[in-house]
Formats: C-alpha cells, sequence, structure tokens
C-alpha cells in the first residue's frame, strides 16, 4: 500500500528446526524501540538482522537496529542520516549493507546509503539515476547490485529503468530497459547467475502482469522467457528451491480485486511453468520458506476477496494503486502447513497464536526460520517462536600467528578461546573444533618476547581463517600525529603526508626513506612499501570496509595511526 494509513509494526519470529515441531508458541523479546510498520530488514552475513527505517506512531523514522537471534537481543546502532519509508536494502559484503531509494517525507529519493558495521556508520554514496520506491534489488554473482522496476512521485508512473550498481567503484551502468514496465514484482536470483522478473503491474500494459523476464547478466539485457499462469499485482510469496525450481504462493490481482488461492512451479529443468496444488483458500501475503527438509512452510496471510476503495481514484478516475483495499473487506488467518516440493501435497501444522501476514522471511545460519514484522488486526513489537530444537551448529576456527614480519610463522603461541588455551606448531597454526554459531567471541594470544594480542571471531556458516601478527614487546608503539592522512574516513585511495617531517624528528634527515605497512584489524599485513619523498598516494580499494592501522616504520621506531576505509 503506498499510503500510510496505521502506521507501526509487528515483530513475530517463526523459528523451526527441521520437521519437528512443538505444540506452542512462545513469545520472543520485543523490540525497545517500539513498534513499526513499513521497515526494511536485511540479514548480514553474521546472521543477525538489521531493520532500518520504516514509520513508528505513523511518524517516519531514522532508527537503526539490529536483531541477534542467537541472544535473542535488540542493540539501537547509529541513524539513518533521514527518516525513510518504502527504501530497498542488501547485504554486500561481511561488513557493508547498501539501502536504494525510498520516500523521504512525500517525495522519491534516489538517495543510497552505506552502512558499515565496523564503524557504526553511514556513508552518503553517488545518487541513482533516477528517484523510486517500490523497486526490487538483488546481489549478483560478482557483487554487484541490480536495481530495477518501482515507480516514482508524484506521477505513480511504474519505471522501466535497471541498473548496476558497482560498490567498489560507487559507479552505475547505462540504462539496461524493462521489456515491460512494472511494480510489485518479484526479483529471483537464478542458479546459472541470471535474474528473473516476476508478477507485478502497470497500467499501461492492461495491470496484472504474467510475462517473465530474464536479466543475462553476462549479455546485460532481458529477455522475455515464458509466462506464468496468473498474473499477480503484488502479495505473491516466492520461494527457491535448492535445485532451481520456484515456487509462486498466492497473491492477489488488486484491478480484478482478487486475492488468490493459485501456486506455480517452474521447472528449472524444463524451464516451464506448472500450476499445482491450490492453497486451502485465496490468500495474500503469506509467510514463507524453505526449510531444512526441503518442503515449503507457509504461514497466515490475508484471506478473503477485498475491495477497492473509491477514494483512492485520481481525478482521471484511474485507481492511484490497485494494491490499496478497505480493510473491513480483509481478514488476517494464522493457519499454517508445509508443501512437499515434489508431490505438492499440503501437510496441516499447529497454527500461530496470531493472525497476521505479509512478514519479512530469513532463514538464519543455523537452518532455523525466522519471520519478521507483518500485520493483522493490530501492530505487535513482540514475536513468537515454534519448534523445537536441535543440536547447535558447530565449526573450526584456525588460528594462524606470525612474527613482526608478517611472514614468519610464530610457533608456541599460547591462544585463549572458546575456554580453551591452545598452542600453535611450528607452522603458527592451531584449530580450534567445535565452535558454536556466536557474535564478537573473544581471543588473546600470547608469547614471552611479544606484545599481547586481543581481538574477538565471529562465527556464522563457515570455518574460519583468523591470521595474527606478534609484534616484538622491544618495539617502540606509539601514536604519531607527525604525519596525516587524508581523506579519513576514505574509499580506499587515501594520501599519506609529512612523511619527511616525521623522519626528520627521529634521524634529522629530511631524505632518510621509511617502510610503510598496512595491517587490517585481525593484524594481518595487507601492504607494504619503500617511501623516499614527502608523501605517498595508496589505492587500498580491493580491500573490505573497515579499520586499518597505518605504520611508519624507521628502524627501532613504528609511528601508528588508523584508517578508516569506508
Amino acid at each position: 500500500m503506498k499510503n500510510l494509513i496505521k502506521i507501526t509494526f509487528t515483530i513475530v519470529f517463526l523459528i523451526i528446526y527441521g520437521t519437528t515441531f512443538s505444540q506452542t508458541w512462545i513469545t520472543t523479546e520485543s523490540s525497545p524501540n517500539g513498534a513499526r510498520a513499513k521497515a526494511e530488514t536485511t540479514m548480514l552475513n553474521d546472521g543477525r538482522i538489521i531493520v532500518t527505517g520504516g514509520a513508528i506512531n505513523t511518524v517516519a523514522t531514522e532508527i537503526t537496529e539490529i536483531y541477534d537471534p542467537i541472544a535473542d537481543t535488540w542493540t539501537r546502532v547509529a541513524d539513518l542520516p533521514a527518516p525513510v519509508v518504502y527504501h530497498a536494502s542488501v547485504c554486500v559484503s561481511d561488513s557493508t549493507i547498501l539501502l536504494f531509494g525510498g520516500k523521504i517525507g512525500e517525495k522519491t529519493t534516489a538517495n543510497v546509503w552505506e552502512y558499515n558495521i565496523n564503524t557504526d556508520t553511514w556513508t552518503q554514496k553517488e545518487d541513482m539515476p533516477i528517484d523510486i520506491i517500490k523497486h526490487s534489488v538483488t546481489v549478483l554473482q560478482n557483487s554487484t547490485v541490480l536495481i530495477g522496476g518501482g515507480y516514482s512521485l508524484p506521477s505513480n508512473e511504474e519505471s522501466s529503468w535497471s541498473f548496476i550498481y558497482n560498490p567498489k567503484t560507487n559507479t552505475y551502468s547505462d540504462n539496461i530497459n524493462l521489456l515491460t514496465k512494472r511494480t510489485g514484482h518479484s526479483a529471483v536470483l537464478l542458479n546459472d547467475g541470471n535474474v528473473m522478473y516476476l508478477a507485478g503491474y502497470n497500467y499501461v500494459g492492461g495491470g496484472a502482469i504474467t510475462d517473465i523476464e530474464i536479466f543475462d547478466t553476462q549479455a546485460q539485457s532481458w529477455s522475455v522467457q515464458g509466462e506464468i499462469s496468473t498474473g499477480r499485482t503484488g502479495g505473491q510469496e516466492v520461494v527457491k528451491t535448492q535445485s532451481g525450481d520456484i515456487f509462486v504462493i498466492g497473491g492477489f490481482n488488486g484491478f480484478a480485486s482478487l486475492n488468490l488461492d493459485v501456486i506455480d512451479k517452474y521447472n528449472a529443468e524444463t524451464q516451464t511453468w506448472t500450476t499445482i496444488q491450490n492453497l486451502p483458500q485465496a490468500t495474500s501475503g503469506t509467510n514463507v520458506a524453505l526449510l531444512e527438509n526441503g518442503e515449503i512452510l507457509v504461514a497466515g496471510g490475508r484471506a478473503g476477496q477485498l475491495k477497492k476503495t473509491s477514494s483512492l481514484k485520481d481525478k482521471n478516475g484511474r485507481f492511484l494503486n490497485p494494491n490499496d483495499f478497505n480493510s473491513k473487506e480483509m481478514s488476517y488467518i494464522k493457519t499454517v502447513f508445509s508443501i512437499n516440493t515434489e508431490t505438492g501435497e499440503q501437510t496441516t501444522l499447529n497454527e500461530l497464536s496470531t493472525e497476521r501476514s505479509h512478514a519479512e522471511v530469513f532463514k538464519l545460519n543455523d537452518n532455523r526460520i525466522i519471520v519478521l514484522y507483518g500485520e493483522g488486526a493490530s501492530y505487535f513489537d513482540y514475536g513468537e517462536i515454534y519448534g523445537t530444537a536441535t543440536e547447535p551448529l558447530t565449526y573450526n576456527v584456525t588460528f594462524h600467528i606470525f612474527e613482526n614480519d608478517g611472514t614468519t610463522p610464530a610457533n608456541e603461541v599460547s591462544i585463549q578461546f572458546n575456554s580453551e588455551t591452545l598452542q600453535t606448531n611450528a607452522s603458527g597454526e592451531i584449530t580450534f573444533s567445535n565452535v558454536e554459531i556466536g557474535n564478537g567471541l573473544p581471543f588473546i594470544a600470547t608469547k614471552n618476547g611479544f606484545e599481547n594480542y586481543t581481538g574477538s571471531v565471529s562465527v556464522t556458516s563457515n570455518d574460519i581463517n583468523i591470521y595474527v601478527t606478534l609484534q616484538p614487546s622491544t618495539a617502540i608503539q606509539k601514536i604519531s600525529k607527525q604525519f596525516s592522512i587524508y581523506p579519513n574516513p576514505s574509499n580506499g585511495i587515501f594520501t599519506i603526508e609529512n612523511l619527511q617531517a616525521t623522519v626528520a624528528a627521529e634521524r634529522s634527515r629530511s631524505t632518510r626513506p621509511c617502510s610503510v605497512s598496512i595491517t587490517d584489524i585481525t593484524g594481518k599485513t595487507i601492504y607494504t612499501s619503500t617511501v623516499n619523498s614527502k608523501s605517498t598516494i595508496i589505492n587500498l580499494k580491493n580491500q573490505p570496509a573497515g579499520i586499518y592501522f597505518i605504520n611508519i616504520s624507521i628502524e627501532n621506531q613504528i609511528f601508528t595511526q588508523q584508517l578508516i576505509i569506508q
């Protein structure tokens, strides 16, 4: 719905392990910042979920918070630069999310903001070519982002634009025209790396769209490849299986004022669409996810046949938004069932405790399913957990320890981590096994003759390698303001200046060369060079965003300053 009528929000957590289910729903921790609607939620690579913008008590908000599903806690982080609704966001690295477009005040915006998790900062990036809302954003396999569809205000005209944003260069491709203008669509990253756009609507083309468009990432072009049986203007939920098959569940046709009971299946091998067993009742905005056993969970939704309100027409008699309806004509449901992706068979499961629809759904790194937000008879600031926990997933964490030059392995280093103390071998390595998922797990590395090194590890969904360089305890470490770095923070390209002044202060010889080395937050050396001039320009744009340390070395003297790459 384009109009903000009642602005609060629901937080609901549906957590399912495999195919074993408990008999009751358990209430989760509430957000301390209150309920909100129209927020954007994005899963970070470490399994936490970041929530941006939306509206609290009908007022657009800039509040940003992160939910940790392991600890069941909410943390407020740096606010957005401005209150925004109807935006879109994606996670593009371990430390970075990008937020595109949205509505600020009464206008759509072309703003792009980048959030750095390590530094807890927002940075304005290059604006999109157009201002837009209700668009889709898809991270491609090369870590660029495809943006397409949507519409702008006040024209309400759907967009035929699509373009690719490169986060590393902060640049956009030329416009790659969609073959059909659309908004309210779904975007799916296919197993071959291409992108499918399905469903959505436009007025010029006659309403609900049935054409399927495929974006070829190599050719950088769109083509129509088939047609879905039933057009949808929104409210459809889409699930892709590991084999690449796609299920489109329910939805509605706003031009016909109809909720739909249709389930369409795309066979990735034959590239054909079929309709399988219908939903128990016509439903839009149901909450769906792929379970670990390969079945699809379907929970809640909005049922019944809806009517548009006459007040939603413009001066020419055209409906301003075919997805806006009179709330008195709809009903929310709490039924839950699973769909067998091979046979289409549906199995009834225990109901939600509260009727709700249009939620955000995520599969956690430990294979649980979380459903966030939604709408119902009212909005909520709490969630619910459903299911029986399995044994926690564990991973291996391997430490690679080097001495001060960053290349010599450091043996017999004691590592305190995960309630154990182990020593590195002759290769400077040691592996901790059976480490459970967690964020910011602390460690300390100690060896006689070297400075202690402390740090932390976030264990998410894979085995992890940590690289640490120890510095001799006899080295003179100090923070120097004699040399300067600018810009700082930077995009990865920066200048170090007054190097000769630094050298002269130590040796009274302005022409004496110095060594520059840069380490990341784990102590790993990522850059070295010898400098004979007053200044030098360094390019680290191939490095991820985060905190780095620039070390200027003059024999036994080491001068250090911190650099932030955004």
